[in-house]
């Protein structure tokens, strides 16, 4: 009932977002901003978008770069970055991302971001209609929480962690591809919505669970928790 209630408001938002008259389209402009390390020790990332699509990497000695296009002035995004104790805390937003925005044929809207690769993150992540290639094989998680609305999605986890952390991963309506590390354990629960499950590399331990070769004697673990909507999943070890 929760999951049917979630795609449900996933579904709805998106249908407000793009109901109503048509947006307002403009010249292409840019928001970029580049921050430098100062004292931080961690990474607290929350990324918010109601339409466009994202690219999210983990390859810079700087605390965030960060680099948007778009060609719509009311969903500029707001780019906010603050430290407190010892935390910096990188905030993007994109503008009225909740109000209807009305036809949105012409839009263009790009953000990239790249993440420092050695401070430990707590990232969430959230977005509504568009394309996401999230590569966190070089972002050193603590946590994540990803939630999806309409579009392709790939994320990719495949990379040398040096602590445990959690995963969630809450898909609305569109198909998803997750990559997970081959040298770090991995257990994957899913909760399947409407679609069909592919793995490739990893055993089913129960129903809806799969680990890789890697899990039971591995010294670094992860758990992966995954939630579909509508659409296929496909999950696949990495090199």
């Amino acid at each position: 009932m929760k999951r049917a209630f979630f795609v449900m408001v996933t579904i709805l938002s998106i249908l407000l977002l793009v109901s109503c008259s048509g947006a307002q389209i403009g010249n292409l402009q840019s928001e970029k901003s580049s921050i430098n390390i100062q004292n931080e020790k961690a990474l607290d990332v929350s990324i918010r978008l109601g339409a466009g699509d994202l690219t999210l990497s983990g390859n810079t000695a700087k605390a965030a770069e960060v680099d948007f296009s778009y060609n719509v002035e009311e969903l500029k995004p707001v780019i906010d970055y603050k430290i407190a104790e010892g935390e910096g805390q990188l905030s993007i937003i994109q503008s009225n991302m909740n109000k209807p925005m009305g036809n949105l044929e012409g839009l263009e809207y790009k953000g990239n971001v790249v993440l420092n690769n050695n401070l430990p993150i707590i990232l969430y992540v959230k977005t509504g209609a568009g394309e996401n290639l999230l590569d966190l094989s070089a972002v050193q998680l603590q946590n994540a929480e990803i939630y999806t609305g309409v579009g392709q999605t790939t994320i990719n986890f495949a990379g040398d962690y040096k602590k445990d952390f959690e995963a969630s991963i809450e898909s609305g309506v569109g198909n998803t591809e997750i990559i997970v590390p081959k040298n770090v354990g991995v257990k994957v629960l899913i909760e399947n919505g409407i679609g069909k499950v592919e793995t490739e590399g990893l055993k089913s331990v129960d129903n809806d669970q799969y680990v890789n070769d890697s899990y039971e004697k591995a010294k670094i673990k992860t758990n992966i928790k995954i939630k579909m909507g509508v659409g296929d999943l496909k999950i696949k070890v990495g090199e």
